[in-house]
């Protein structure tokens, strides 16, 4: 991957379904990752001695629970609306599988009003990463 992306690769694991063991956290931490993003925790017992930070998702665009589109887009603003509320960092997960046009123009117009807000800022996983006020 290093031959591939070069100073573009960001040393950033996303666990799939955002289940991690602490093998797999050795496992990146002998391979020199510096984090990881997803939803929860940690697993249960694991110690951070190696320093991994956990770059954690509020915010999951499209892993959606209500049985029907109007519910699950207003619940998706209302997520929104709180997490702007709160003032801190947000991580937004996207699922490049399940995008659908409209998953990627509601993207598109989502990111197009953060950037003109004048209190947000993009931030891209090697910048968090290199935060020593993260997790």
């Amino acid at each position: 991957m290093q031959e591939i992306f070069g100073d573009r690769l960001a040393e950033v694991f996303t666990p799939p379904w955002n289940r991690l063991s602490n093998a797999t956290i050795k496992i990146l931490h002998e391979l020199n990752f510096k984090a990881v993003s997803m939803t929860g925790p940690f697993p249960r017992g694991y110690k951070n001695t190696e320093g991994l930070k956990n770059l954690r998702i509020q915010l999951d665009l499209h892993t959606r629970k209500a049985k029907d589109g109007i519910s699950d887009f207003k619940t998706l603003l209302e997520e929104i609306t709180v997490l702007l509320g709160k003032r801190e960092r947000i991580g937004i997960m996207i699922h490049h599988q399940r995008m659908t046009s409209f998953a990627f123009e509601f993207l598109e117009e989502l990111l197009h009003l953060l950037k003109n807000h004048s209190k947000a800022h993009f931030l891209d996983f090697k910048e968090l990463a290199a935060n020593p006020n993260e997790e």
